[in-house]
């Protein structure tokens, strides 16, 4: 009887425990991963209230400018997709730093959805002394007009070249126009 028992005994934790298996355990997974789900939607928002009080902040700033300052921000980054005017002026700038200018072209680069700062890739191909592309750039960068220099390309062939002395340089570049979906 006492080995009855003791089978009983073992036989109802063994169907406690499969019992606590299949009901109960994915019961507490659930309640695990409710949990972390819960944490990861309190992350969202601090993250989201964070980027809301950057863009009051920013908002404010723009609002707080002057018409002078809302002008100088349309130079440097007009409201509307001007690839001839920022031809004309790095067109103008290179040629009163020295350089003679033999294409400059332009071209789209990819933008990501949302985005209001857009870019226009520029090309600049011009042949000149080392101090006059050094004077192109300083100065095409430090225009009103935001011209990044990403990469320069020279060219120093001078049993080939035309004007011996002089480098043949590929200045890459973007401008920027802003995107305001008007």
């Amino acid at each position: 009887m006492t080995n009855t028992r003791s089978t009983v005994f073992f036989v109802s934790i063994v169907v406690s425990l499969v019992f606590a298996w299949f009901f109960v355990w994915p019961s507490l997974q659930g309640i695990d991963a409710a949990k972390k789900a819960i944490e990861l939607e309190r992350e969202d928002v601090a993250f989201l209230e964070e980027t809301r009080a950057e863009v009051h902040r920013a908002a404010s700033f723009f609002s707080s400018l002057g018409p002078n300052e809302r002008e100088l921000i349309e130079l440097a980054a007009p409201s509307f997709k001007d690839e001839i005017n920022a031809v004309v002026v790095l067109d103008r700038i290179a040629r009163e730093n020295g350089l003679s200018v033999e294409d400059i072209r332009t071209g789209n680069s990819p933008v990501a959805e949302g985005e209001i700062l857009r870019k226009i890739s520029v090309t600049v191909i011009a042949e000149g002394s080392y101090s006059s592309v050094k004077a192109f750039i300083l100065r095409a960068e430090n225009s009103l007009r935001i011209f990044d220099v990403e990469r320069v390309i020279i060219n120093s062939n001078d049993e080939e070249a035309e004007n011996p002395g002089l480098l043949s340089v590929e200045i890459l570049g973007n401008v920027y126009f802003t995107e305001t979906g008007n």
